[in-house]
């Protein structure tokens, strides 16, 4: 039986395709749950607008498939891992500190961070995606992920 995780990887500043049928992304995302969908239309409307995007879709988590994940990524700047299940470390959801890690194997330079979202049941819109890969944008210009585990749509 296939354990679907839901989750999302968004690239950016890529030169490489990615895989789920992009085509030279300099931002990508790579969902593997309804979300998908949302980040799908997220990407498409960067495309309009000119920006290079695209989506990797991980349709199933274990065995971890680090190496194609790594390659696929390896032209990459910038990176948000998007988890929808809190991890148990500091390290962050389950995706991201597996995508993490197969990127500090490979000697990746990418900027990652992991994303938590749609604890609670909450909704992700295509506007929160597109908010990630502005973030992702600033990134690659600060040159500095500043803080790597974060959460969206949290009520404080």
């Amino acid at each position: 039986m296939k354990k679907r995780l839901a989750t999302m990887i968004l690239c950016a500043a890529m030169t490489a395709s990615i895989l789920a049928g992009c085509k030279t992304g300099k931002e990508s995302n790579a969902p593997a749950d309804t979300a998908a969908g949302t980040a799908k239309d997220a990407v498409d409307r960067l495309r309009e607008r000119g920006e290079k995007a695209g989506l990797i879709k991980i349709r199933l988590f274990r065995p971890f498939p680090a190496e194609a994940i790594a390659e696929a990524l390896k032209n990459v700047k910038a990176i948000a891992v998007m988890d929808r299940a809190e991890g148990y470390t500091n390290h962050g959801g389950p995706l991201g500190a597996d995508v993490m890690a197969a990127l500090f194997r490979a000697k990746s330079p990418a900027h990652a961070i992991n994303i938590v979202y749609g604890l609670g049941g909450r909704d992700v819109r295509v506007g929160d995606i597109e908010n990630v890969f502005e973030d992702l944008n600033q990134i690659i210009k600060d040159g500095d992920a500043g803080e790597t585990y974060r959460y969206m749509g949290i009520r404080e």
